[in-house]
């Protein structure tokens, strides 16, 4: 598998995905002239030889999209690193909605989705196996161990079906959860409504709701056969895959070992796979 960039957070695609942030965000709010300014960024980026498309180019490929999906929008804003997507959208209806951007520019396919990092590091499907599977726990090092230990009622009446799902939406703590208003598992169905997917490769661009992928809408019926099976290999402690209904496997936890990348701590590169779009 590949390994994690020692680069993370430093690298231009940072920027590009930024600007590509700010860019929809802009579209979304009819805000023309945060509009130019992102497109202008991402400009930079192309002159640089970092992106594959400039600015004009982007908007092109996802206005079309944005208009077809959303209708009356009152406001929306890129989100900072670290929350639970990369725009929120304030419609007028009065909910809240949220897209998660994967723009892998230079991917041939829509598949190759599984090589961008969906969300990382630590997650509550995680915390609930250090908590409830020994051989998971065992092969994880002291320093693992103890990034993944929580407070047990953070996860009280969670089980990893549920975490997993919720892990998916980009609400990976109980504080998260929280902050969204995801209090208990018979909200999932709503959560993946409420989360869209921007994906562009050079296959095609799509924009779908997290409900809309159905491995991910039969695993929110509550219904629907959620296993595990833990791997190994030597980039990393453990790897989880994750089925649905003996399909998959759909997603892969991936925990390095502490400190793999300089500085980071505990580092964790989870995917969801392509191959379910």
């Amino acid at each position: 598998m590949p390994k994690p960039s020692r680069r993370e957070g430093s690298g231009l695609a940072t920027a590009r995905a930024d600007a590509l942030a700010r860019l929809v965000a802009s579209i979304l709010a009819r805000d023309t002239m945060a509009e130019q300014q992102a497109m202008a960024e991402l400009d930079v980026e192309f002159r640089a030889g970092t992106s594959p498309c400039g600015g004009i180019d982007l908007r092109n490929r996802v206005s079309p999209l944005l208009s077809k999906r959303f209708g009356q929008v009152h406001s929306a804003m890129a989100l900072p690193k670290g929350g639970a997507g990369d725009v929120e959208v304030d419609l007028s209806s009065g909910s809240t909605e949220r897209i998660e951007i994967k723009a892998q520019l230079d991917k041939l396919r829509v598949s190759q989705l599984t090589e961008a990092d969906w969300v990382r590091n630590e997650c509550d499907g995680l915390r609930w196996l250090m908590q409830n599977d020994a051989a998971f726990r065992r092969r994880l090092g002291a320093l693992n161990q103890a990034a993944l230990t929580c407070d047990p009622s953070d996860l009280q009446g969670w089980h990893f079906s549920d975490l997993w799902l919720s892990d998916v939406v980009g609400l990976t703590s109980s504080s998260l959860r929280l902050k969204y208003g995801l209090h208990q598992p018979s909200g999932l169905s709503a959560a993946l409504e409420g989360k869209h997917l921007l994906h562009l490769c050079r296959q095609r661009d799509s924009l779908r709701r997290l409900i809309d992928i159905r491995s991910l809408r039969a695993a929110s019926t509550g219904r629907a056969r959620i296993d595990y099976e833990l791997k190994s290999n030597k980039a990393s402690e453990c790897a989880v895959q994750v089925f649905v209904n003996g399909e998959g496997p759909v997603f892969t936890y991936h925990v390095y070992r502490y400190d793999y990348v300089s500085g980071q701590g505990f580092c964790g590169r989870h995917k969801l796979h392509g191959t379910i779009l």
